[in-house]
């Protein structure tokens, strides 16, 4: 769970968390995913494992914002619906 935490947005973070509560852990690994998916074209420039490795240190340094994250994430929610979830999970 730490794996994100003071490393994006804050309001990315947020969504994170809510998409962890809502769609639990798998969604983790989901969008690990889309943050590598995203860096994809740096990823494969790199030419050696040292380089990977600095890279994959910092890979969340690189600027991810909600929206990128919610297009490029496979994890079956949209804004509207997860907005939705929150509103019912508040009452």
């Amino acid at each position: 769970m730490v794996l994100f935490v003071g490393e994006l947005q804050m309001d990315v973070e947020i969504l994170i968390w809510d998409l962890f509560f809502i769609k639990g852990f798998n969604v983790m690994f989901r969008i690990a995913l889309t943050v590598l998916k995203l860096q994809e074209t740096e990823i494969l420039k790199l030419n050696s494992f040292s380089e990977i490795v600095a890279t994959m240190s910092n890979i969340c340094s690189y600027h991810i914002d909600r929206s990128t994250l919610l297009e490029n994430l496979a994890a079956g929610l949209d804004s509207r619906e997860i907005n939705t979830l929150r509103a019912i999970f508040r009452s």
